[in-house]
């Protein structure tokens, strides 16, 4: 709906030394119980993470629309796709919409996310992650500049939705949010205005 940041603050120690996932600053106890000492660099590099995300442009958005209705909705066509956050894209499923759409249309950027770690979610962008550890995160949704139009237009598709779905209703409240950055501006411009005189 908005811009989002997510931070892990934590993720389960038993998952990252199993997978040989090294976070920089994370520091554990050998099993001999000596010294705590940073946690061993010499492990395989492939890429991995506590939480995988698959972030897709907001050109790609309606190219998943059409192909989670072709292929995963049977009959239901008065949900959205993307909205009723109802399909997991496994790895097939990705790659068939890469190979149907191409790279402008089908291809997402991959993140692995590790404690310590933020991952930005610009607002437009559909979304998926999958924890692979017990972790703890922060996230924050915001408005950002850049992104408006996109929150405006997300807010003119969730009011499409049906009465009874759960984001029909306008929980960012973008119009009070651009009214109050408006008059906080004014307020600011009087203010400074009084101080120059």
């Amino acid at each position: 709906m908005a811009d989002a940041v997510n931070i892990m603050a934590y993720a389960a120690p038993q998952y990252l030394r199993a997978h040989g996932i090294e976070v920089p600053g994370l520091w554990t106890r050998k099993d001999d119980g000596s010294d705590m000492t940073a946690v061993d660099s010499q492990v395989d590099k492939s890429p991995t993470g506590a939480a995988v995300w698959d972030i897709y442009t907001p050109e790609a958005v309606a190219n998943l629309r059409e192909y989670i209705r072709e292929t995963q909705y049977s009959g239901d066509t008065t949900g959205d796709p993307i909205h009723d956050q109802g399909t997991f894209l496994t790895y097939p499923m990705r790659k068939e919409i890469y190979e149907r759409y191409g790279s402008a249309g089908g291809s997402c950027y991959r993140i692995y996310q590790n404690p310590g770690d933020a991952v930005f979610v610009p607002a437009g962008c559909a979304h998926q992650v999958c924890n692979y550890a017990s972790a703890v995160k922060i996230a924050m949704d915001f408005v950002s500049p850049e992104r408006v139009e996109h929150c405006r237009r997300l807010t003119s598709e969730f009011r499409q939705l049906k009465n009874s779905h759960p984001r029909n209703h306008d929980l960012l409240q973008l119009n009070s949010i651009m009214w109050w950055t408006f008059a906080g501006r004014q307020d600011l411009q009087t203010k400074s205005k009084k101080n120059s005189s």
